[in-house]
């Protein structure tokens, strides 16, 4: 038995693995989101002769270690146990945890409405793990170009090109900045499902390599779908770390992670042939998933912004306190000598009374 079949077999029979590792994607992918978030509302809370670059800022660093180096690893590992199609709906707990971390890290506030939107999320999250294509069979010939696989990829492009172009500073009118803030986000979560999509082509260039006949099962697509890979994780993070630093963090995940889910789902179905075991479960699991992440993103505009304190407002707040012991003091003062003033006017009056007493005498 090869190495091939071998690994073939380990990743048919041990779908879990993937699942498991998807949650764990999922936690590095949420708290880098957080992280890299609070580094840009830190740094706005230091004066402007403090602010650091980017590379200097250690919140920043590990933020992006875990968004663009951890998460893609586990996710490559994920996808090489379970469809791609089924990992998908696990950026709906992403947006759960990044809510979670948000209330604790960023101070944001968790209302009914977000735990609503927990539980669809989570029940969406459920079905689509059991109705999805839990079990795949790892081969170069399931990636094929076809007309549907030409089609999502024309579309994905020109949506792609529209939402970079509508992210523009171009118009300073308020509609456009409503629209121009949903094109800035979803230009990341567009990017992202590409990114993803494609990630699988280097799992099936792993598995050429180690099935020992690269020039027998090897196709040239493969390449390409790698270079398609790289170049949206560029996007990606560009966009995210643009959205993140105009953006609360509760706006932004749950817009870039629902454009993730139903274009990469789609996308992992169309590319892959990735057939769901239950076609109208699946499809209603990513529906409750979608549904759950709206809810989300509809309460984030009215969700209280994050209160982060750097050093300017500490400096702020020492000086107000220092201004009311100021205050304090000189009150206190001011009675003393009030009190005193009135001690020697009565002093006073006593005295001439005794004088007034001893002259009658």
């Amino acid at each position: 038995m090869d190495l091939s079949t071998i690994l073939s077999s380990i990743f048919v029979n041990y779908w879990y693995i993937g699942a498991l590792s998807a949650i764990c994607s999922a936690i590095s992918a949420a708290m880098g989101d957080i992280l890299t978030r609070y580094s840009f509302v830190y740094e706005e809370s230091l004066p402007e002769s403090e602010r650091r670059i980017l590379l200097l800022r250690p919140y920043w660093l590990c933020g992006m270690t875990l968004t663009i180096i951890l998460n893609p690893l586990i996710t490559l590992f994920a996808y090489s146990f379970t469809a791609a199609s089924v990992i998908m709906p696990f950026v709906g707990l992403q947006i759960i945890l990044s809510l979670v971390f948000a209330h604790f890290i960023l101070g944001e506030h968790i209302r009914i409405i977000d735990y609503v939107a927990f539980g669809i999320i989570s029940v969406g999250i459920t079905v689509a793990l059991f109705c999805g294509a839990k079990y795949i069979k790892i081969n170069t010939d399931e990636f094929s170009i076809t007309d549907a696989y030409i089609a999502y990829n024309a579309i994905l492009g020109i949506s792609l090109a529209i939402c970079i172009c509508l992210s523009l500073p171009i118009n300073p009118l308020i509609f456009w900045t409503k629209l121009q803030r949903f094109c800035i986000t979803a230009v990341s979560g567009l990017a992202g499902a590409a990114c993803c999509v494609s990630a699988k082509g280097g799992i099936l260039l792993i598995e050429i390599a180690a099935s020992g006949e690269w020039f027998k099962y090897f196709n040239p697509y493969l390449v390409g779908n790698i270079f398609v890979c790289i170049s949206m994780a560029i996007i990606q993070v560009f966009y995210l770390n643009w959205a993140l630093l105009r953006y609360p963090a509760t706006f932004v995940v749950p817009v870039v992670n629902s454009v993730l889910i139903a274009v990469g789902s789609t996308g992992a179905i169309i590319v892959y042939q990735e057939t769901p075991r239950n076609s109208l479960g699946f499809i209603l699991g990513v529906i409750a998933v979608i549904i759950g992440i709206i809810m989300l993103s509809h309460a984030s505009n009215d969700r209280t912004h994050c209160s982060i304190r750097g050093p300017r407002e500490i400096n702020k707040d020492i000086n107000n306190l220092q201004k009311h012991i100021l205050m304090s003091q000189a009150s206190t003062a001011v009675n003393s000598f009030e009190a005193s003033s009135i001690s020697n006017e009565n002093t006073e009056n006593i005295i001439d009374l005794e004088t007034v007493n001893l002259v009658d005498k």
